[in-house]
């Protein structure tokens, strides 16, 4: 199943959304940006059914909302366009539709990177110690710490976050925005 794709159609439903000045109740986005920081996690830790179960219903939530909303709002036609391209998405394989990796200039090309927003049981002294631990590297930006290395460390670095927070998941879900 594509996540990754329907996830990215569904943002852009949205966006459609705000240009035709329907307004988004703030539990639709959560779920949206919960579902996109669960796929990144998932990525790092596939072997997770329960993240795999919570990005579903993520998604399952947000597409309700936009077929229900959409049909009022921007009539049958308009919404069946979206449908059909939420449909193709899902049935998107990774191997099919390989992601695009956006470089960021100050790295070497072989490094990943995140940028990871500090919570109150997320600190930024508590991440850097982390990513001493896993040999990473970090630049502290204004409200934000930017991580980056190999591939695998930040995998780790993630599994870490997630196991050290595992009765928090949501608190982690909306610390943690991943950028490669």
């Amino acid at each position: 199943m594509g996540r990754s794709e329907t996830w990215k159609v569904s943002e852009q439903i949205i966006a459609d959304f705000r240009r035709n000045g329907i307004d988004v109740p703030t539990e639709i986005m959560t779920e949206l940006t919960s579902a996109k920081i669960l796929i990144s996690v998932l990525k790092a830790d596939p072997n997770s059914a329960d993240i795999e179960q919570r990005i579903e219903e993520c998604l399952m939530k947000v597409e309700s909302y936009i077929m229900s909303k959409g049909q009022v709002m921007l009539g049958i036609e308009h919404i069946n366009k979206w449908s059909r391209k939420l449909d193709e998405a899902r049935t998107t394989t990774f191997e099919e539709k390989e992601e695009k990796i956006s470089l960021f200039p100050r790295f070497p090309r072989d490094e990943k990177w995140m940028r990871i927003r500090p919570s109150t049981q997320l600190s930024i002294a508590k991440l850097k110690s982390l990513v001493d631990e896993l040999r990473l590297s970090c630049d502290v930006q204004e409200d934000s710490l930017l991580v980056h290395g190999e591939d695998a460390r930040l995998k780790e670095f993630v599994r870490n976050i997630s196991v050290a927070f595992e009765n928090k998941r949501v608190l982690v879900a909306s610390a943690i925005i991943l950028f490669h």
